[in-house]
Formats: C-alpha cells, sequence, structure tokens
C-alpha cells in the first residue's frame, strides 16, 4: 500500500553516500536536521500518516552511526552531524557541534503521542544542541511550534523561511520533496 512512498522517498534522496557532502559544513548539516524536523511537524498536520511512515523508515536501523543508502535524509545527516571525523574528506567540519542522538530518538519514538507543549520544548533545545542561530529557522520554529492555531499568514511566513534555506542547501532532501506539495 505504501509503495510508492518508498519509491518516493529512494528517488528524491539528496544524501544518498559522503560524495553528496562536498561544500556543506557541518553548520549546514544542522541548519538541515532542524528545518527537517519542522518540516516533519508541517506533514504531521497535513498528512500524519505519511510523517508516521518517514519517521518509522528514519528510525529503522535503531541508531544514527554512519550514513546508509536505504534509510532516510534525516537519519543520514544524524549520523554525519555525530561523526563529522569520518566524513572530512567530504565535509567541512564544524568542530564541537554534533546531533543529540539520544534525545532525536527518544522523541521520535514518542512522537506519534507528543502534544503541543513536549514539540515545543523538544524543537526549543534542539535548537540550542543544533547552534542555530538562523533567525529564519527559529522564527520559524515559533510558528511550526504552534501550527494548528496559527494563522495562514504566519503559516506562509514559516513555510518562506524554511524554504528559502532549502531552495539554497537542499532541494532534493527528500522530506522536502514531500511536504512541498502542501505549499503554504
Amino acid at each position: 500500500m505504501f509503495d510508492f512512498i518508498k519509491k518516493e522517498l529512494v528517488e528524491a534522496r539528496l544524501f544518498r553516500n559522503p560524495h553528496d557532502l562536498d561544500g556543506l559544513a557541518g553548520y549546514d548539516i544542522a541548519n538541515l536536521i532542524f528545518a527537517s524536523f519542522l518540516l516533519l511537524e508541517i506533514m504531521r498536520h497535513d498528512d500524519d500518516l505519511q510523517a508516521l511512515t518517514y519517521v518509522n523508515r528514519t528510525m529503522q536501523f535503531k541508531d544514527f552511526d554512519h550514513m546508509r543508502s536505504g534509510t532516510t535524509d534525516l537519519a543520514n545527516m544524524i549520523a554525519v552531524l555525530s561523526n563529522q571525523n569520518e566524513y572530512e574528506e567530504h565535509l567541512h567540519p564544524t568542530w564541537g557541534l554534533t546531533s543529540p542522538q539520544l534525545q532525536i530518538t527518544a522523541f521520535l519514538r514518542s512522537w506519534i503521542s507528543a502534544d503541543e507543549s513536549r514539540i515545543r520544548q523538544f524543537l526549543l533545545k534542539l535548537g540550542e544542541d543544533l547552534h542555530i542561530f538562523n533567525s529564519d529557522l527559529s522564527s520559524a520554529r515559533r510558528t511550526v511550534s504552534k501550527w494548528k492555531s496559527a494563522s495562514h499568514s504566519e503559516k506562509h511566513s514559516a513555510w518562506g523561511n524554511i524554504n528559502r534555506l532549502l531552495n539554497r542547501h537542499a532541494v532534493q532532501l527528500d522530506l522536502y520533496k514531500m511536504v512541498h506539495s502542501f505549499s503554504y
């Protein structure tokens, strides 16, 4: 039934192997991870079944120790940021920056039942841990954290902020391709 989603994920993926990291820095990956979680929250409200399928595929291997060809871009970005030294040949490392794997794993395991307060807390802490200083992403986080009650203009603004970042660095990101159809 969901074979089309699996096919879409494989075809749309941005990070299939280390060569796909060429020219990126650790902080670029951190921004993309953060933007991916924002997209995941948007998708939760527009197509929760597709979002759950994506989360399950991200958690499929239960750890983020290296890039895998059979997982999502989000899982690969988490692995790369946590193991920057392994990808130094392709990535400009940002030393001292790593992805909080345990918190991410715990959040994704209980993601489907998370309430607005828990989502807000997770996104705020994730932004701190990933050193997100991008004002556009911070603004988008505030809106995505209260997506149900946000006005159309707030949603449009948040989507525009995320869209600009991804158009610059990750137009082929699998989650972006999936959520792009919900354009605001």
